[in-house]
């Protein structure tokens, strides 16, 4: 009986999640609300998981909002502001590009911000998650490295240490590796400091081992992806067999 319960509740979470994630029309008093499609520059036929400012409540996710700005789709992502590039609804993801890189041959990631994951605690559903592997990290340094090869018993931050010479003085070393995702602040050098990290490419587009930084500079103009919503199924599963427990207890 238990495991009927979890399977049926199992089976009606996904359910309703599908139609969450798939249905582009909303119901209120009046009738029938049909949330339109928009398009932005090349971006044609915009619609679910987005919306555009001016939508009707409840047309897409708030954090999912794009603004069109002379022929460019933007999107806030906590305090930075992306330039959405691509969207794919077979896959489920969107390319975005940082908006703050300048033109120059010498870009780099502001240091105040940069993409989130915002798991809503009411249905468990994750938003604004990128879908990638490896991130590039940016530290300066007071001196210049005598071995630029990061060292690590876990193998998270395993690579090199390449300088940035277009962001660096004679008092000042600019450096950047590439790295998964995961506390690895810990592998900084001792005379080194954070400055800031962007993600690069998606799950099949990575960046090379010991990627140079003019590797890492055509990855970050190129963009990253960053996925639709979707259901975190470890929260969903644990809430199942809670409830069920629950259940057979009473």
């Amino acid at each position: 009986m238990f495991l009927l319960c979890v399977a049926l509740q199992a089976l009606a979470m996904a359910s309703t999640l599908s139609a969450l994630l798939t249905n582009t029309e909303l119901l209120d008093v009046q009738g029938q609300i049909i949330c339109p499609s928009s398009s932005c520059g090349l971006l044609q036929d915009i619609r679910y998981p987005f919306r555009k400012r001016g939508d009707p409540p409840g047309c897409g996710f708030p954090e999912y909002e794009l603004v069109c700005i002379d022929n460019k789709a933007i999107i806030y992502i906590n305090s930075g502001k992306y330039f959405v590039t691509n969207i794919s609804y077979t896959d489920n993801i969107f390319w975005v590009v940082d908006a703050n890189l300048d033109n120059s041959s010498c870009p780099i990631p502001a240091s105040n911000h940069r993409p989130y994951i915002n798991r809503s605690e009411t249905n468990g559903i994750i938003l604004l998650d990128t879908d990638t592997v490896t991130w590039a990290a940016f530290v300066n340094c007071s001196v210049m490295l005598r071995s630029d090869v990061i060292s690590s018993s876990t193998g998270c931050c395993s690579g090199t240490y390449r300088l940035v010479d277009c962001q660096s003085t004679k008092n000042s070393f600019v450096y950047v590796f590439t790295t998964t995702f995961i506390p690895w602040v810990q592998y900084i050098k001792p005379s080194c400091s954070y400055l800031s990290m962007i993600p690069l490419g998606n799950r099949q587009l990575r960046a090379p081992d010991n990627a140079t930084f003019e590797d890492v500079a055509k990855f970050m103009r190129n963009g990253f992806a960053v996925r639709f919503p979707y259901q975190n199924e470890d929260m969903t599963y644990r809430q199942i067999i809670k409830e069920c427990m629950n259940d057979s207890r009473r």
